[in-house]
């Protein structure tokens, strides 16, 4: 029997990634939640309340409805962990990062600074950054996003004004680490995240995905 051959990409491995110029900077906007991203938590509601009522249908064996069960379980922590992220990025006003260099290069020393805001003039006490890489693989019937590479990165400057704050941070990502990548059913996702503690307790998230490409040959 013939093997269909692997079938290859054509085009451009580097993610899209929506920038803008100002005073000579590349400026990124936060991440907003998506009509896709509700379609998907609407889709996990949905299945809940389809294998729940298929759970309790009279005609199913007790192997049927062990499978149903779990579906249903699996679906609303899915929905219950897209909520909590929601929840996390919606007293987010706005939020911008402005870097002086981009793309960012592999063992490139890079400075960015953020500019961001809450909703309701909600008091800010703290800012916290990390620099992370998700690998994302997927197959027929499977999703995986596992964490790579991930560093916190202590800021240079900071300064809070109420419910604004900007702040400013230096980092590095090591030369051994994969590039930004993304193909059909696999990408290396590059993000700078971000952790606006308020007074209160609550934190808000801001994730930014960068671009990172290979160092330059000396």
């Amino acid at each position: 029997m013939l093997r269909r051959p692997p079938r290859l990409h054509r085009g451009s491995v580097l993610p899209t990634i929506p920038t803008k110029r100002r005073d000579g900077q590349t400026v990124l906007t936060a991440t907003r939640t998506s009509w896709k991203e509700v379609a998907v938590l609407l889709f996990l509601v949905a299945g809940v309340a389809a294998n729940a009522r298929f759970a309790l249908m009279d005609t199913l064996d007790l192997t049927d409805r062990m499978e149903s069960a779990f579906s249903c379980v699996g679906a609303l922590l899915g929905a219950i962990a897209l909520r909590f992220e929601y929840k996390r990025r919606s007293p987010l006003r706005a939020a911008s990062l402005r870097f002086r260099s981009w793309p960012i290069r592999l063992d490139e020393e890079i400075t960015v600074q953020l500019r961001a805001s809450l909703r309701k003039r909600a008091e800010i006490s703290q800012v916290l950054a990390k620099v992370a890489c998700c690998e994302e693989v997927t197959n027929l019937r499977t999703f995986k996003n596992a964490i790579r590479y991930e560093a916190e990165a202590p800021p240079s400057s900071q300064d809070i004004q109420g419910s604004h704050v900007t702040a400013e941070w230096t980092f590095r990502i090591p030369a051994y680490e994969p590039p930004s990548l993304v193909v059909p059913l696999n990408a290396m996702r590059w993000r700078f995240l971000i952790t606006i503690i308020k007074t209160d307790g609550d934190d808000v998230l801001a994730d930014f995905e960068l671009l990172v490409v290979p160092e330059v040959a000396p």
